[in-house]
């Protein structure tokens, strides 16, 4: 089991800053780590499993003594799924949300150009081959996502 364990710093601000984020390796052999480390953690096990995963930091309202809520920093996992679905990961309670229709792939065409520097035979070979080759590519584009917790 690998518990949970924050900074003072990050509990009295609510912030996440550049320090506070820790590898993978940290979180395993240190057997405790906080939110961001546990995502990072999940992140990295998704993308090895060829899962298109990301790391998304926002923030949530969570419950103080004082009767309003705090707004603070927090990291999920998202990975986008087949036909435009969107799951978020959430790594500190072990629950995970399906959102329809949240990112659209759509097709474009990139030229690729030859090599430029090539001596003359290289150049007559390659004046035989197409000069252009044209590949497709997917470019994914995200809409907002908004998740309450």
């Amino acid at each position: 089991c690998i518990t949970y364990s924050m900074s003072t710093k990050q509990e009295r601000t609510g912030m996440i800053y550049k320090e506070m984020w820790k590898d993978p390796q940290y979180l395993l052999f240190s057997r405790k780590g906080s939110p961001q480390d546990h995502a990072i953690l999940l992140c990295s096990v998704l993308l090895g499993m060829s899962r298109d995963a990301y790391v998304v930091k926002g923030t949530i309202q969570v419950p103080t003594a004082m009767s309003k809520p705090k707004l603070v920093e927090h990291v999920w996992v998202m990975t986008r799924e087949d036909g435009g679905w969107v799951t978020f990961w959430e790594p500190s309670t072990r629950e995970f949300y399906h959102l329809p229709n949240r990112w659209v792939e759509t097709k474009k065409k990139v030229v690729v150009e030859p090599k430029v520097q090539a001596t003359n035979e290289e150049e007559e070979d390659e004046e035989d081959e197409t000069a252009l080759a044209i590949q497709d590519f997917t470019s994914h584009e995200v809409g907002d996502v908004m998740v309450e917790l």
